[in-house]
């Protein structure tokens, strides 16, 4: 719909991702989410950041309408 205007819409769906809000999570709860992705860890600030610069960037003149989730292969 936006695509012959120029704007490309995606969305950047994050998954646990290790901030503040987590402090309040008790560590065995973090510890069974880790468990359960691929990646076997939480995502990162830095990592959310990479996925936005993409986003902002040139390189994403082709990615149209899509959902970038960011929560490391989370399994269930």
């Amino acid at each position: 719909m936006y695509a012959s205007y120029g704007i490309n819409i995606n969305t950047i769906a994050p998954g646990m991702i290790k901030t503040e809000m987590l402090s309040s999570i008790p560590e065995q709860k973090l510890e069974n989410f880790e468990r359960y992705t691929s990646t076997k860890c939480l995502g990162t600030v830095e990592q959310v950041a990479r996925a936005v610069i993409l986003l902002i960037s040139d390189e994403n003149s082709y990615f149209n309408n899509t959902v970038f989730k960011l929560d490391g292969g989370f399994l269930r």
